[in-house]
């Protein structure tokens, strides 16, 4: 299912259902970050995450694990929207800290809305109002990290969404 939503006249990061990684067992650091590299067609570094890599994380770890499996990444740990902004407008999404207690995927925005994809369920995208939930992002953690290897695929041209 493709979301239709624009962002600067690009679809959000609306990955595939059978890519959307499930969290197991309080491992959603691990399933947000799987998702994300397979967003951006890293499916062997999404395959080897997700065997090598299990239960809870903490921001300044998850960073660590991922410069040592040589993953690049753009990051703020001071809720520096400049990094929602450029998930948004590069189309690749974002690891973010939030609600508190969990991480999940920021797929983008268009217009007030913000996509999160859940990782305790990934068959659907919650919508959230952008400024209570960048708010909201930076009242719990304010942190996030968005991989910058890889390459998002191209949007869908107008007129032949699904």
């Amino acid at each position: 299912m493709l979301i239709n939503a624009r962002v600067y006249g690009q679809q959000i990061a609306d990955l595939a259902p059978e890519w959307r990684q499930r969290n197991r067992a309080g491992s959603c650091g691990h399933a947000s970050t799987t998702s994300a590299l397979r967003w951006v067609q890293q499916f062997d570094k999404a395959t080897e995450w997700w065997a090598k890599y299990r239960n809870g994380e903490n921001f300044a770890r998850h960073l660590d694990r991922l410069q040592a499996q040589g993953i690049r990444y753009v990051a703020t740990s001071d809720g520096d929207e400049r990094v929602l902004e450029y998930a948004s407008w590069s189309r690749r999404g974002a690891v973010v800290y939030w609600p508190p207690g969990h991480i999940v995927n920021y797929l983008g925005r268009t217009g007030d809305t913000v996509f999160i994809l859940d990782n305790n369920h990934v068959g659907r995208l919650d919508e959230h109002e952008y400024a209570r939930w960048v708010q909201q992002w930076r009242r719990n953690s304010g942190c996030a990290f968005v991989i910058i290897d890889g390459e998002a695929p191209p949007p869908v041209p107008e007129g032949k969404r699904a």
